[in-house]
């Protein structure tokens, strides 16, 4: 496509590339950069940017044709302190309210957050230049950033209980009574696993691409600028909504549950460690493993026998399963409202009736047009995806305790 819809079908592309990470490798190296994992304080602006363009440069998305652009496109990152939920309210609210002035309960909470990483305020940012900026505004931006954040921390704490994983498989090789003692470790952690990975799938394959493809099916037919700005508009506020980002109790049962992943996974710090330095996978390493591997076995051995850490892990259990419980029926009373504002009225049709069910909930956004009923129409497709989440996280739910009765019962869990 040429002239200026192929241009403007270029960036939002590029913009695909950079904030909804549809190839996602760019996250799988910024994720590996140890600075990001530091706290803010340590990291200059200028380090942060080159750490980006390492990441950029090393990543399929350094093949967009608006990288290197000078004065337009110049991809940044930024250190920001709001919360997921405050970036929401910038987005969706007056800006200078949610930007600034914190107020209200929805922010309570993140007044006393520290950051721990700077992976916790990583931002990236665009700058474009007219007429891009006519249908890639400041808030629109805000909502590219919102997304980003999510597939962020999403894609941090899987990539974190990935490598806790890899770490406790390795305490097969302890006897029975101690495996038992770890098997608590290798439950919580593959529970965590399990939801991470279904929200992550649910954001990417059931929501983002879905609705891309069909805004991008209504922007080869549209007519004028002011229906491309609708519908692109429209994108981005049912990216918003489906993806359960403007679903506060949602949002915060799913931050409390990566929390939960990430204490795990620093509590099994000194478990990495030990086994970093007695099981190393190189030939030099494998030549000393009869000392090192005695002293590991003894360190994994007094690891499972501390009664203050297998306390601060059924804690942590107890936490998640009751955080879990609570999303599976927030979720669930959200999907029963959607199933009641999509019902047809009477004389109007179903997806007019849908349009304005899951819609309405995203504040400080009007669309209109017929394109834009068109690209939020198909409700059965996204009240599909809400039930199939639902019914996978029960699962998630169901999958820890019946093990923990396995064990009760003196059966064998596989792990």
């Amino acid at each position: 496509m040429a002239g200026p819809q192929g241009r403007l079908l270029s960036w939002l592309h590029s913009l695909k590339h950079f904030f909804l990470m549809d190839q996602g490798d760019m996250l799988v190296h910024l994720l590996e950069q140890p600075e990001l994992h530091g706290t803010p304080s340590g990291l200059p602006a200028h380090r942060l940017q080159s750490l980006l363009d390492s990441a950029l440069r090393s990543s399929s998305v350094a093949a967009s044709p608006h990288v290197d652009v000078v004065g337009e496109g110049v991809l940044g990152a930024v250190m920001d302190k709001r919360s997921i939920l405050q970036l929401v309210m910038a987005a969706t609210h007056n800006m200078e309210t949610a930007a600034g002035q914190a107020d209200g309960p929805l922010f309570d909470r993140d007044k006393k957050s520290s950051f721990s990483s700077c992976l916790e305020m990583l931002l990236l940012t665009v700058k474009l230049s007219w007429p891009l900026t006519l249908v890639v505004s400041k808030r629109q931006l805000l909502h590219y950033q919102v997304i980003f954040k999510h597939l962020l921390s999403l894609k941090w704490a899987e990539r974190d209980l990935g490598q806790l994983w890899q770490v406790i498989r390795s305490t097969k090789r302890l006897d029975k009574e101690d495996q038992a003692r770890f098997r608590s470790w290798h439950l919580l952690c593959s529970q965590l696993l399990y939801v991470v990975s279904e929200v992550l799938r649910f954001t990417t394959i059931d929501v983002l691409e879905p609705l891309w493809g069909d805004m991008e099916g209504q922007l080869g037919r549209a007519v004028n600028m002011d229906e491309v700005i609708s519908l692109h508009g429209a994108f981005l506020s049912a990216a918003l909504e489906r993806a359960l980002l403007t679903e506060s109790k949602v949002v915060r049962h799913v931050s409390v549950l990566l929390s939960a992943a990430h204490e795990l996974a620093k509590e099994a710090d000194a478990l990495a460690a030990d086994s970093d330095t007695g099981t190393g996978s190189n030939a030099g390493q494998q030549q000393q493993k009869d000392p090192q591997a005695v002293d590991q076995k003894k360190m994994m051995s007094m690891f499972c026998r501390d009664d203050n850490r297998q306390d601060g892990l059924m804690r942590l259990q107890n936490k998640v399963d009751q955080v879990l419980m609570e999303l599976v029926r927030d979720l669930d009373m959200h999907y029963q409202h959607l199933l009641t504002v999509t019902t047809p009225a009477a004389g109007a049709g179903a997806g007019a009736t849908g349009v304005v069910g899951l819609t309405g909930q995203v504040a400080g956004f009007s669309v209109g047009g017929s394109g834009v009923k068109s690209l939020l129409g198909d409700s059965s497709r996204d009240l599909a995806s809400l039930h199939n989440l639902i019914q996978r996280l029960q699962w998630g739910q169901r999958m820890n305790s019946s093990s923990r009765q396995q064990l009760q019962r003196g059966l064998p869990t596989a792990y």
